[in-house]
């Protein structure tokens, strides 16, 4: 079992917004942006706390209220 954290960065506001998940295989989890949510982006998206490599940069709004999957590897 592993501790994985999902950061969903808002770049426009610099406000980080933490997912923590405790991954007993490899999985893939979907994030989507609520449709009430009033940001704007661009976001990226960090696996792990590093905060050094994006899994996803430059996100839309839309492209987050449509949806991404993120791979969480063994």
């Amino acid at each position: 079992m592993a501790l994985h954290s999902i950061l969903v960065v808002n770049n426009s506001c610099n406000k980080v917004n933490e997912y923590q998940y405790d991954i007993y295989r490899c999985t893939e989890k979907f994030l989507k942006l609520d449709l009430n949510s009033n940001t704007s982006g661009p976001f990226n998206i960090y696996l792990d706390s590093t905060g050094t490599t994006a899994i996803y940069s430059g996100l839309t709004r839309n492209e987050l209220i449509s949806g991404v999957t993120v791979s969480i590897e063994c």
